[in-house]
């Protein structure tokens, strides 16, 4: 009986130790991938964070100086899924007290369904590491909204800038300001873009000086659609180096 049961052992330990080789021999043979897959991962995380790091300014809200008055500055503020209501409720204030409103929906507020929507559209391309478009809330000195200003498409070599401004806020720089902010980002950030399109109405004298305060040049233009005729703005960056 002891004899079986030495024999028993024998037997036992030798399975452990094929069991052992064959689990030895897996690992090294699948340990390399596993090594490679950790260190891929790694390497995409890391470059996703660089990336993240490098653009980091256009993550960060940005205060815009006011030259005639240095404490009636205003902010811009990434957009982030807070802002939806803000965003939503400039389109949808009476459109009479605006021009804009005239031009751009021909005298209605926009759906607010609509403007979610894109809201959303926009708050994805603000997301991305690098982002795909400029969009930002304007907030005053005193942290209410004011306005929004957004550009993009990137990477478009020509892309469009647009901003609006409640009326309660208008006539103290804060579209200007944040249109000269944004352009200086364009510069610093999207080597590739050439020049930056805006379009007014004519009779929108308060837009017209925005534009051309922030070095936007202008041409009329006759267009047969609803939005009838208007004022072609175009900034162009490499005669502006």
């Amino acid at each position: 009986m002891f004899l079986n049961f030495k024999k028993s052992a024998l037997i036992q330990k030798s399975y452990s130790l094929v069991a052992l080789s064959f689990f030895v021999l897996f690992s090294l043979s699948v340990s390399p991938a596993i090594f490679a897959m950790m260190k891929s991962g790694a390497t995409s995380s890391s470059s996703s964070s660089s990336l993240a790091d490098e653009y980091k300014e256009l993550h960060s809200e940005i205060r815009c100086e006011n030259e005639k008055n240095p404490m009636d500055y205003c902010v811009l503020k990434p957009f982030q899924e807070e802002h939806e209501k803000a965003y939503c409720d400039l389109f949808n204030y009476p459109p009479t007290e605006s021009v804009y409103m005239r031009y751009y929906t021909d005298g209605k507020p926009v759906d607010r369904e609509k403007a979610k929507t894109t809201f959303a559209f926009r708050l994805n391309r603000m997301k991305q590491p690098k982002p795909e478009g400029l969009h930002y809330m304007i907030y005053d000195s005193n942290g209410k909204v004011a306005g929004q200003i957004s550009i993009g498409a990137f990477p478009s070599k020509n892309p469009e800038v647009a901003y609006i401004v409640f009326k309660d806020f208008c006539r103290r720089g804060f579209a200007t300001n944040s249109l000269k902010k944004v352009v200086e980002l364009v510069k610093k950030y999207y080597p590739e873009v050439v020049s930056i399109k805006a379009d007014s109405h004519p009779d929108n004298e308060g837009s017209i000086r925005v534009l051309e305060k922030a070095g936007f040049t202008s041409k009329y233009v006759e267009v047969k659609t609803e939005k009838g005729p208007r004022y072609e703005f175009v900034y162009d960056l490499k005669s502006s180096d």
